[in-house]
């Protein structure tokens, strides 16, 4: 099992990896990697206006508190779904609530959207990641496979808008969806294939990085941008 520094974890941390991904071109402008363990080279790329460390500070505030509205909203639909022990139910019920739960969450936010992604998804069409999306998990696989620490991190993608990214791993609960095929029930087998046929979200172990929550915040809706 890989280290990771996230050492408390609720309850829906521990179930959403069931949930989170399982209804599971660059930005214009030019990146720039601040924050956590997210260090991406754009050098001779163009410049950004510098965020001051206080919009920082309130970006990785506002990033946090919609990524963790996010993960409860998800993990209070799967443990209702769940509450009967039928593992099909829930899988059809984050097949169809999943996305729309995640939309909803960033509705209620001034200024933010947010979403969900990985290097291997289920639903390609809601969750596919973006050139960006693709640097920093790249990135984050790497910590990962030296068994470093991951931790939270925002991407300033133009002089208007930031990225949070949260990263999630795999708990033990996941695996009955995406763990090794072999040990996937055949049924769930089953399902997942008809439901997901381009499904790339299978063969993790416990403490894997499973892929992230991205929080897009409009720096002239939620946070005044430059100082």
């Amino acid at each position: 099992m890989k280290t990771i520094n996230m050492k408390t974890l609720s309850l829906q941390w521990i179930t959403m990896g069931v949930l989170s991904f399982a209804a599971c071109a660059q930005e214009a402008g030019s990146p720039k990697i601040d924050e956590g363990k997210i260090h991406v080279d754009r050098s001779g790329s163009g410049s950004l206006p510098v965020l001051s460390e206080s919009k920082r500070k309130e970006c990785m505030e506002r990033g946090e508190e919609a990524s963790s509205a996010l993960m409860l909203n998800l993990g209070k639909q799967l443990k209702a779904s769940m509450a009967g022990g039928d593992l099909m139910a829930a899988i059809a019920v984050c097949q169809s609530a999943a996305q729309p739960i995640t939309s909803a969450t960033g509705e209620t936010f001034q200024g933010l959207s947010v979403s969900r992604t990985s290097l291997r998804v289920r639903n390609s069409d809601a969750n596919r990641p973006d050139a960006t999306d693709r640097e920093i998990l790249t990135q984050w696989a790497r910590l990962s496979a030296q068994s470093q620490d991951i931790e939270p991190g925002i991407v300033q993608v133009s002089g208007t808008t930031v990225r949070y990214y949260r990263p999630v791993f795999v708990q033990e609960a996941c695996l009955k969806c995406h763990g090794p095929v072999e040990f996937i029930e055949k049924d769930v087998r089953d399902f997942l294939a008809e439901a997901y046929p381009d499904d790339e979200a299978t063969g993790y172990e416990e403490g894997d990085l499973r892929g992230a929550f991205r929080v897009d915040i409009d720096l002239d809706e939620s946070v005044q941008p430059f100082e």
